[in-house]
């Protein structure tokens, strides 16, 4: 299945690669996370290939929230005042946490202050215009994405080291240690990793001059190939 996955990878990062992405900031910001997506599916092939697989499904997550994004911006292209909105509550919130820390050194301090000067007036005229945090849910729910939810907090699981991951990581009365996940699982976790790559790569055509048949020859090519692998 590695090598299956490992093709599905070259053939989604060559194309990625083809594109000429348009110039406007949306564009390129969507183009960056089809290419994040991309990158961390090679991540999981990796964690996968060196007995660190119960590991992969954080990066899945990852990867999960970046299509919702993905998609939501290619869908309308005033998402992306939603993510600007997203950043700056999130960049304000790290600043003032900083900032709040005995001891900070001045210059630091001096330095948070200039970035609050620029995340605050974005994050105040998203607020002026309706914008909220939307949650995970909401997202996925407007990306036509809702029915991944399930697979989401499967994913949180092993991300957020509940119980039942550490016990299936590494055991519960006599510990294991670079143990790997049962066969299905992670034939699972790379199959949902491939598919959201593929999905993300569906959506580049948004934000650049490649064709939606080429894209999509790819991604039924890349799905055959798993396919075969899985038969």
């Amino acid at each position: 299945m590695l090598e299956a996955a490992v093709k599905a990878r070259d053939a989604l990062g060559d194309l990625a690669m083809k594109a000429n992405v348009r110039t406007n900031e949306a564009a390129l910001i969507g183009a960056g996370l089809c290419l994040t997506i991309q990158e961390l599916f090679a991540s999981v092939i990796l964690l996968t290939d060196h007995g660190l697989a119960s590991h992969a499904p954080a990066h899945v997550r990852t990867m999960l929230e970046a299509l919702a994004d993905v998609r939501n911006l290619a869908n309308a292209s005033a998402y992306f005042e939603q993510m600007k909105f997203d950043d700056a509550r999130s960049n304000l919130k790290l600043f003032e946490g900083y900032s709040a820390i005995a001891g900070m050194p001045q210059d630091a301090i001096d330095t948070l202050k200039k970035w609050t000067a620029k995340a605050q007036p974005v994050f105040d005229a998203g607020k002026m215009a309706g914008y909220k945090k939307l949650q995970i849910e909401q997202k996925l729910k407007m990306a036509g994405l809702e029915q991944e939810y399930v697979s989401y907090g499967f994913l949180c699981g092993f991300t957020h080291n509940q119980l039942t991951a550490i016990i299936a990581r590494h055991g519960k009365h006599e510990l294991r240690y670079l143990h790997e996940p049962p066969y299905e699982t992670m034939v699972g976790v790379l199959g949902l990793g491939m598919s959201i790559a593929g999905k993300a790569m569906q959506k580049l055509p948004s934000f650049s001059d490649l064709a939606e048949a080429d894209v999509n020859a790819v991604v039924d090519k890349v799905e055959a190939i798993w396919g075969a692998a899985r038969a």
